[in-house]
């Protein structure tokens, strides 16, 4: 059920989708930093603005959304924050891409009291958001475009020019006997590498929709194009393209709602790499020799060569990334009586991702090879990753008025499992700089085999909620949840979530019926408890490995290629979440 901001309970804010667009048209992340103290996103002093990178986020807390070894090597993060998109969970990067122009509210559920309904999964706190649903009326046609101009500030830096630099390291004594090498690199001039890997991007985003409908039946198409998704770094891009439909029926009764979305997204890393290795290149460095050549290292054969990763660029490598993503939204309510309603929830999407990533044979990386390796030089890497997730809801709702009092009663259960599964393999030995496809690779990268995980995820739960509210004034709710899941210890793995709150708007009463000073003033109390999971898989649950180099049993060759089979990690099965 639905209430006003006003009478929440427990540590929770809610700001409407025009509070989010006055702040920010292009993140919704980026407003809620502005927006909510508790909302914190740290500089990334590493990746920037890059737009295939997550940003971190903490909200109330450093225990949030953090990156671990898991999410690098499975892609998924182990412990999050729960975002809930439209009454199901969703991931940050899915938030990340959300426009902030169908945002209908977003509410911050933040300590125990006010989590407790979403369980194990909301420790490090939630975020509801809810978009904007189609509308009653004729057949409209909606355009909605996002335009913008990123530009770097580089004020901050304050760097040594060629001559600063030059003077500094002459002072040292480093060109004492070798006045003809300064002299050179003084005919060199001034190289700002500053400025050598950033662009000025022009981003745009569009949004068209055609909606309509009666009383009975409400429909909406949607289409969704970021082609200008750029980034700073030059090359760097994030483009996504997604159509949706939305269908809400609703008859004596009985209401379906039905929202099925395709997302394509095509992503590019910059080939210019890291903007922190521009910052460290000697100034008096060109970026071309004087036969207008990239060279792989500057200064060679000085006192301070360098790597130049300007002549990466000059290369066919490239790191690049494709994701199909489905999503469907399938809702069903039957209102038995004018108090009682029994719905259902029903949540399917599939992820399809696949990474490919290509290094030169002629990258500097490779320089260093031993003769006798020379001919494995270059490199090519594919990563794919398939995510399945199915989630279900079944609940049954009490809600009644009679005078000044309002009472509300929820009972519910919830499932949820997901699969996840990827596989990798690195090739090299790829004879030319344009034979840049896995094909052409000679054999498989140093000490390295094809690889592939698995992971799956399982939850269920069942809850209860009452909420009381008496004239706007008084409210208190009451939440319980028990659930299992697969993520919490074998011997823990049932847990319990509960809490308890309670609300007296004061300027509600009649003594301040008449000050206009006092709009608002409020008392709160709740308590409750929400467990939550620290640790990986592997650290609650034995993994094994198969010694699939060694197809013996007991030291006797087997014919049935019998492997033996040891266990890899130390683990705790009486954690507690």
């Amino acid at each position: 059920f639905t209430r006003p901001k006003e009478n929440f309970t427990g540590a929770a804010t809610q700001y409407t989708g025009e509070d989010i667009r006055a702040i920010s048209k292009t993140s919704i992340l980026s407003a809620l930093k502005v927006l909510d103290a508790s909302f914190q996103m740290p500089d990334d002093v590493v990746n920037g603005s890059n737009p295939n990178v997550l940003p971190k986020v903490q909200l109330r807390g450093t225990n949030s959304i953090m990156q671990t070894d898991m999410e690098s090597e499975y892609g998924y993060i182990s412990n999050p924050p729960l975002i809930i998109i439209d009454g199901f969970e969703s991931d940050l990067q899915t938030l990340f891409d959300m426009s902030p122009n169908i945002v209908k509210s977003v509410t911050l559920l933040k300590d125990a009291a006010a989590t407790a309904f979403y369980g194990s999964k909301s420790a490090n706190g939630v975020l509801v958001v809810e978009t904007i649903q189609p509308e009653e009326g004729k057949t409209q046609v909606f355009y909605t475009g996002t335009y913008g101009v990123n530009i770097p500030d580089l004020s901050s830096f304050n760097l040594m020019n060629a001559k600063q630099k030059l003077a500094l390291e002459k002072e040292m004594g480093l060109y004492d006997g070798n006045e003809e090498l300064y002299r050179t690199r003084l005919k060199n001039g001034n190289t700002n590498w500053l400025k050598v890997p950033l662009q000025k991007p022009f981003r745009h985003k569009h949004r068209l929709e055609v909606e309509g409908g009666d009383n009975s039946m409400l429909y909406q198409v949607y289409l969704l194009a970021t082609p200008g998704n750029k980034g700073i770094m030059k090359g760097s891009k994030r483009d996504m393209y997604a159509v949706g439909t939305r269908l809400n029926y609703s008859h004596r009764g009985i209401s379906v709602s039905d929202e099925l979305r395709v997302d394509v997204i095509y992503s590019k890393d910059s080939p210019y790499g890291i903007f922190m290795n521009y910052m460290a290149i000697n100034p008096y460095y060109r970026k071309y020799s004087e036969d207008g050549v990239a060279e792989a290292e500057l200064g060679s054969g000085t006192f301070n060569p360098q790597p130049s990763p300007f002549y990466e660029t000059t290369l066919s490598g490239f790191s690049k990334n494709r994701t199909t993503r489905v999503i469907n939204n399938l809702q069903a309510a039957w209102q038995i009586t004018e108090e009682l309603t029994l719905s259902g929830h029903f949540v399917f999407s599939k992820d399809f991702n696949k990474q490919d990533q290509f290094v030169s044979p002629k990258s500097y990386r490779f320089m260093g090879l031993p003769i006798e390796d020379s001919e494995l030089a270059g490199e090519y890497a594919v990563r794919r990753n398939n995510t399945t997730v199915y989630e279900e809801k079944l609940m049954l709702n009490y809600r009644n008025e009679f005078g000044h009092h309002r009472l509300n009663a929820l009972l519910g259960i919830h499932s949820y499992a997901s699969k996840v599964y990827s596989d990798n393999y690195t090739g090299v030995g790829l004879a030319s700089d344009h034979m840049n496809y896995i094909s052409f690779a000679q054999k498989y990268a140093f000490d390295r085999k094809p690889g592939g995980r698995e992971f799956r995820d399982r939850l269920f739960g069942s809850y209860a909620v009452i909420s009381y509210d008496y004239a706007d004034r008084y409210m208190a709710d009451a939440v319980l949840r028990v659930e299992k899941s697969s993520r919490l210890a074998p011997k823990k793995q049932v847990a319990t979530s509960w809490g308890i709150n309670g609300r007296w708007n004061i300027h509600r009463e009649e003594m301040f019926a008449g000050c206009e000073l006092l709009n608002r003033l409020t008392l709160q109390a709740g308590v409750g408890v929400v467990p939550g999971y620290q640790f990986d898989y592997n650290q609650v649950n034995p993994v094994y490995a198969y010694d699939i180099d060694n197809p013996y049993l007991n030291g006797i060759k087997n014919s049935l290629g019998l492997v033996t089979l040891s266990q890899i990690n130390n683990y705790n099965p009486r954690l507690k979440w």
